[in-house]
């Protein structure tokens, strides 16, 4: 490491060390808290249904790297023998109100569209974190291109912080404003990702009462699996009770099942819906889904007449649900 004429260790390098222990410091302690119950830290950008966010990931990255350049400036300005205070340039309040402003429009409407009632434990499978890149099972362009410029931004902001520390007395250093240009091109990505969420998601409609009666769960007695749903056609007159769209994406899509078990899956969800069922179970070869007014209840794997004795001792626990065969 270098050193001034006094012997003591260059600030900037010291700062930087600094800065990296408090930052890393901070997230290890944060993520040891959240695992006491079970948790893990990156679900930090998960939103509802725990699906990841990609909003919620921007946020995350630019707080890390502002908190990190803050600390870092201050830190060599009190190796320096100055005050540690430095003044926060008008774009990075602007971007980091943006970076506040988009997880809130975004989580907004996807609970007045979708009205979502994520539990409080997360599911046996989380969606993977690359789902936040994706749109109804592909990648999607004005996701991609948020999380593209979010990166390019993020590495030419710190590049303007290293030249910064590097270049500038200490008695002059305070933390650099990111360039005009970058705010304009990140403001873009992020309309168009707001834009491709309320304008490209498909909205169930309003559910209408009353709810029609589920039929009954079957006993240990008749722990046969039912036969493969077959295509229902929808009645006339007749209300269709929907499952939200980003719901039915991560059962069909998110989960790894086979093609033939994607349109199965398809055809019993469609059954559900036709026929208005408010909570249903979803059975395959080894696999279940409880849905519960269109929300993920429960899931599990085993054998079909372990499942089916699962659900029958269920019963007097979650009620009445009728049984889809997938």
């Amino acid at each position: 490491m270098d050193t001034d004429e006094g012997g003591m260790a260059d600030p900037v390098a010291l700062g930087c060390i600094v800065s990296a222990v408090v930052i890393i410091a901070v997230l290890i302690i944060t993520h040891a808290l959240v695992r006491t119950d079970g948790g893990n830290f990156l679900n930090i950008i998960r939103a509802d249904y725990w699906v990841p966010s990609l909003s919620l990931f921007q946020f995350l990255v630019w707080t890390i790297v502002i908190s990190f350049s803050y600390v870092w400036i201050s830190a060599i300005r009190i190796f320096d023998g100055l005050i540690f205070a430095t003044e926060i340039p008008a774009n990075l309040y602007l971007l980091l109100g943006i970076s506040v402003a988009v997880p809130l429009i975004s989580v907004g409407y996807t609970k007045s569209a979708y009205k979502p009632e994520t539990p409080a434990k997360p599911p046996e499978k989380l969606p993977p974190f690359g789902m936040m890149l994706k749109h109804k099972g592909k990648i999607a362009l004005n996701r991609f291109q948020m999380f593209l410029w979010t990166i390019i931004s993020v590495f030419l902001y710190l590049s303007v912080v290293v030249g910064t520390v590097t270049g500038v007395d200490a008695a002059a250093l305070s933390l650099p404003d990111i360039d005009p240009t970058l705010l304009y091109l990140m403001g873009l990505s992020q309309t168009g990702y707001l834009g491709g969420r309320l304008v490209g998601e498909e909205k169930p409609p309003a559910k209408k009462k009353p709810e029609a009666k589920a039929a009954p769960v079957p006993s240990v007695a008749s722990v046969a699996p039912p036969e493969p749903e077959t295509a229902v056609e929808e009645q006339p007159g007749r209300p269709r009770r929907r499952m939200p769209e980003s719901v039915r994406r991560f059962l069909v899509d998110d989960q790894g099942h086979s093609r033939v078990e994607q349109e199965r899956l398809e055809i019993a969800i469609d059954k559900a819906e036709i026929k208005g069922f408010s909570r249903f179970y979803l059975v395959g070869d080894d696999f279940y889904y409880l849905i519960d007014r269109g929300q993920i209840r429960g899931a599990g794997k085993g054998s079909q007449v372990d499942i089916m004795r699962h659900i029958s001792d269920a019963k007097d626990e979650i009620g009445e649900a009728e049984v889809l065969q997938v």
